[in-house]
């Protein structure tokens, strides 16, 4: 007996996709005793050169705080605001926001949220 492949491979993904959703919810130690000011399921992607990870798919947690913004996907990163620059910001049909960090890393964040986050990520900057 063979197992078709096409199934088993939509099971995979799923899963995958699971998985991640449960890993975003997890949160960094500077976070817990914390209130988030905002806190949304978002589309995220990391460029370091021509490195890209990320998708286009909300699976990452982002959170903004006083101090500082956490990305949450399989690890949870905080992000300081001083060691941040805002490169880009739109909120025609949600938000979409380009921050580059401290070692030159490109983080692309998509939001479908009325244009919130970059509205509150500008009054960070």
């Amino acid at each position: 007996m063979t197992i078709p492949f096409v199934p088993l491979l939509v099971a995979a993904v799923g899963l995958a996709i699971l998985i991640g959703m449960i890993l975003a919810k997890r949160r960094a130690p500077e976070e817990r005793l914390q209130r988030p000011l905002y806190e949304r399921r978002c589309a995220v992607q990391r460029r370091r050169g021509v490195l890209v990870s990320g998708a286009n798919i909300p699976l990452h947690r982002v959170a903004l705080y006083d101090d500082f913004m956490a990305v949450a996907g399989m690890h949870p990163h905080v992000l300081k605001y001083e060691e941040l620059e805002l490169e880009r910001s739109d909120a025609s049909l949600g938000s979409e926001v380009t921050i580059v960090d401290s070692d030159g890393v490109r983080i692309r964040i998509q939001c479908f949220d009325k244009g919130e986050l970059a509205r509150l990520l500008a009054e960070r900057f």
